[in-house]
Parts: C-alpha cells; structure tokens; sequence
C-alpha cells in the first residue's frame, strides 16, 4: 500500500512537472513568436529611417543647387510620402523687393526630390495699398496625386490640398 501511494504520488510529481514543462514550452513558443515579430518590425522600422534619410539628403542637394540669396529667407522641409512612394519636399522663400517699394514675396513649392516634379505652388505679394489679409494669391495650384489640376484661392485651401505630400 505504502508502495503503491508512493507511486502515485511519482506519477503525480511527473504529471505535474509534465504539465509545467508543457507550458514553459508554450510561453517559449509565444515569447519566440513576439521576438520574431518585433523583429521583423524593426527592420521594417530601420528600411523606413534609411529612406528617409535618403529623401531628407536628397532633399538637401536640390535645396543647395537652388542657391537662393542670403539676403532672403528660404527653408526647406523633406518627407517621404510612403502611400505615394515619393520624396517629397516643401521649399518656402520670402523675398523683399526693396526697390519696387518694399514688396514682400511669398513662395511656397511642393516638389518631387528626385524627379523635381512640381507638385504645388503658393505665392503672394503684398500691395502697397492694401491690408495683406484681403490680399489673394498670385497662384495657388496644386496637382493631386490623380493627375488633376486644382487652383485655390488661399493658404488655407492650399495647405489642404498638399496635405498628402506631406503627411502620411
């Protein structure tokens, strides 16, 4: 009887080690799993940063080659647009035309980095005899990823519409 309990009580020891080890397997197996996936999330993360560096130093050529004035203001932002594949990047420049009586010029471009494929296009001027709120655009155009033209008629409408060149 003794013998018989204590075999028992063996073969409970096992089943229960079994049972443990069974679900150590398991969570292994999950954990082996999550690392896999987070792996394969971080090279897809690491494909991503090394595009956009590419398109930001691309980017940072066409911006140089464009050699505006020191006297004026100009900056650039780049972005890859991942939906659309493409390096975009957004030039802005304010020029101040002192000798047609202080005429300030405001251009903002959307382009391609690596095509120059222009994308959209913002300017304005301010007149002399008018308050610069009431002022329209000289041009505001934008060409949607579909190939259609569209014109606006302010900022506001312009930055909606080049919105998917440069956020994603």
């Amino acid at each position: 009887m003794k013998l018989t309990i204590a075999a028992l009580g063996i073969a409970l020891i096992i089943l229960i080690g079994l049972g443990i080890m069974r679900t150590q397997s398991n969570n292994i197996q999950e954990l082996q799993s999550e690392v896999r996936e987070l792996d394969a999330r971080l090279a897809e993360r690491s494909k991503a940063d090394e595009v956009q560096r590419s398109c930001a130093a691309q980017a940072g050529k066409i911006f140089a080659a464009a050699a505006y004035p020191k006297s004026d203001f100009a900056a650039y932002a780049s972005h890859f647009a991942a939906k659309l594949d493409k390096c975009m990047m957004r030039v802005l420049h304010t020029d101040v035309q002192t000798a047609r009586g202080n005429v300030i010029w405001l251009n903002v471009n959307v382009l391609d980095a690596f095509d120059g494929r222009q994308y959209g296009t913002y300017t304005w001027h301010t007149v002399t005899s008018k308050k610069f709120l009431i002022v329209p655009p000289a041009t505001c155009e934008v060409t949607l990823p579909t190939g259609e033209q569209k014109t606006c008629h302010s900022m506001d409408e312009f930055e909606a519409l080049v919105k998917v060149y440069t956020e994603d």
